[in-house]
């Protein structure tokens, strides 16, 4: 992912663009995996480090060698 590591929080537009998921995706994660965000008036902000968190804990693990 080729997000800024120095933010403290992502925008929807930013995960979409660093190949996250979608839009409706990044919510889905948000209302039903638990994904941590806040809403800022009518942004949604994601803090970064829960964020790594949620990224590492859902990683798919490969058998690849």
């Amino acid at each position: 992912m080729l997000l800024n590591k120095e933010k403290e929080f992502y925008t929807i537009k930013e995960l979409i663009n660093a190949g996250f998921g979608s839009r409706s995706t990044i919510y889905r994660h948000i209302k039903e995996d638990g994904l941590p965000a806040i809403k800022l008036g009518y942004r949604v902000l994601i803090p970064r480090e829960p964020f790594e968190e949620f990224v590492n804990a859902h990683r798919v693990k490969s058998n690849a060698q």
